[in-house]
């Protein structure tokens, strides 16, 4: 860990300890080691929290960028295009995130003080969720064991954003799952009346949980179909870690072998289908996916609720991807996970005239 990751590393432990314990630390040991105990005493007893394993996850797809490129600049225009303002808000403090990141240097090991990193809108809605989740837990019973997320049972996925006439078109209509986990998000999804929910799951392991969630329930099986494969622009196979867990993803060289599903066939060989939303949280997959259901898109115009938050090319690449599709759709970029600074970040969109007919009451 260096200073520049540490810095204000007192804030939240003196408000219990006070600075006379800092001066005993400072006192009894070493210069290196009442840095380490003053952090550890920050954890425990204050706002702040350990990110482990950063060279490991999304983050470090992020410090690839070169914030001050031509590139960089062109990408981001296309993205800011269209946006609300709501989306240009939350955009700026997403950009304003990756770029503080620490570099690769600190990669291993850094500390965040929580309550600074977040606005105070964040903490105040992280707190509020903690204290629901109770609630969530006896609504929606789930066979795992993860914190019950607010994406999923606040937020609905970013369902409970959009305007009412968009919640009308989509019901009667067949939903897509991409990233199905343990169930969870079928299970809110199903207060939308979909005619069907097709859930894709490369992982064998989420796929029980996800099986069990259903009987745990007592969803009909006529409700859903639970497909074991992850999405992709072609049909095939691909090496996938199944970690367990719902960050299970496709990997270069290791990993068992699984189906990979073009949503595009898929459902050319389901031609009765009506897809009238699509839910996406595949773990940097997601541009590809989109690319695998150019016709899909063109055919059924389905609401979209798609993470981009991955990797730069999900961030950057799907919105313009889109919008080449000439689907004349609305945009909307929201953060779901007020409690985290950085994950849960989704990319809305939906037939534009269904943003009039919310606006003249005619839907």
């Amino acid at each position: 860990m260096g200073t520049t990751v540490l810095k204000g590393y007192g804030t939240g432990f003196e408000k219990i300890s006070g600075s006379v314990f800092y001066a005993v630390l400072n006192r009894c040991f070493s210069v290196s080691a009442a840095l380490k105990l003053k952090v550890i005493g920050c954890v425990i007893c204050g706002s702040w929290r350990f990110y482990h394993n950063f060279r490991g996850n999304d983050f470090v797809a992020f410090n690839t960028v070169d914030w001050h490129s031509r590139d960089y600049c062109d990408k981001l225009a296309g993205l800011k295009n269209g946006l609300d303002r709501e989306s240009l808000q939350h955009l700026d403090l997403i950009l304003f995130r990756w770029q503080s990141l620490p570099s690769e240097q600190y990669a291993d090991w850094f500390i965040v003080n929580m309550k600074k990193a977040l606005t105070a809108e964040e903490w105040a809605a992280a707190t509020a969720c903690r204290k629901q989740a109770a609630q969530w837990k006896k609504q929606y019973p789930v066979a795992c064991s993860e914190p019950y997320l607010p994406e999923v049972f606040l937020y609905h996925h970013g369902l409970t954003l959009v305007p009412d006439a968009v919640k009308m078109y989509m019901q009667g209509g067949d939903f897509i799952d991409a990233g199905a986990y343990c169930g969870d998000s079928a299970l809110v999804l199903r207060n939308y009346a979909p005619r069907k929910i097709f859930s894709f799951e490369a992982s064998r392991k989420n796929a029980e949980r996800y099986r069990r969630t259903m009987l745990m329930n007592h969803v009909p099986e006529t409700e859903y179909e639970l497909v074991e494969a992850a999405v992709g622009q072609h049909s095939g196979t691909l090496n996938f870690a199944d970690t367990a867990d719902g960050c299970a993803r496709g990997t270069v060289n290791a990993g068992e072998e699984v189906a990979l599903v073009a949503l595009d066939e898929f459902f050319a060989a389901r031609p009765d289908s009506k897809v009238r939303f699509i839910k996406a949280d595949i773990e940097g997959m997601g541009l590809e996916m989109v690319y695998g259901m150019t016709a899909t898109l063109k055919k059924f115009r389905p609401v979209l609720s798609l993470a981009v938050y991955h990797n730069p090319d999900e961030f950057f690449l799907i919105k313009p991807a889109l919008e080449r599709l000439d689907l004349k759709y609305k945009f909307m970029l929201r953060k779901l996970n007020p409690a985290i600074m950085l994950v849960d970040t989704v990319l809305l969109a939906y037939p534009e005239e269904l943003e009039r007919k919310s606006l003249d009451g005619s839907f």
